[in-house]
């Protein structure tokens, strides 16, 4: 799937974003191994996706990465293929109950609530794009579109596709406010 230089530039991305959301942007100092080691420790969202990575890689880690990134799997209930195409900084909050299927596509700096899944039953589930927020206890089902910068709110069910600067809400999710493109800087 990529590199370990490639997987580390997308771990720091990932590092950056929980850092500045788990803790609230203290003043670790740079993005030393210890600082990493630290915001592990604190995000289970984080340590999921930093071994989720590391999966990805052909090498002689791989078989040490699956073992844990199963043993986490199993622990905090999150279901992500490795294989699955995510971009840097991805967020899951609270890290717990995240099921996402494999032919789901997520750009960078999306965040992810607690007990959310991103599913099909036909084939190919969403795409989603960059800078998106999807509240805790979504379900996002087939093959809908995720445009930038739009926030799905808690407990929407997502059956149609979400232009970009939407905020959805409900069951069926419908748009209840379009926000301004000039807000995103």
């Amino acid at each position: 799937m990529g590199s370990y230089r490639e997987m580390w530039k997308l771990i720091k991305q990932d590092y950056i974003v929980n850092q500045r959301i788990i803790l609230h942007i203290n003043e670790l100092g740079g993005e030393k191994l210890l600082n990493i080691l630290k915001v592990l420790i604190h995000s289970r969202g984080f340590c999921y996706t930093f071994w989720l990575r590391l999966c990805g890689v052909e090498g002689v880690l791989k078989p040490f990465c699956w073992l844990i990134l199963h043993h986490l799997s199993s622990k905090y209930g999150i279901q992500i293929s490795h294989r699955m195409p995510l971009g840097g900084g991805f967020y899951i909050s609270y890290g717990v109950g995240v099921v996402i299927n494999g032919s789901a596509r997520i750009g960078k700096n999306c965040s992810i609530g607690q007990f959310t899944t991103i599913g099909s039953n036909k084939g190919k589930a969403a795409t989603i794009e960059d800078f998106v927020s999807i509240g805790p206890g979504c379900c996002i089902v087939e093959n809908v579109h995720i445009g930038h910068h739009a926030i799905i709110g808690a407990d929407s069910v997502v059956t149609h596709d979400v232009p970009s600067y939407a905020v959805v809400a409900g069951v069926p999710a419908k748009i209840i406010k379009m926000l301004s493109p000039d807000a995103d800087s």
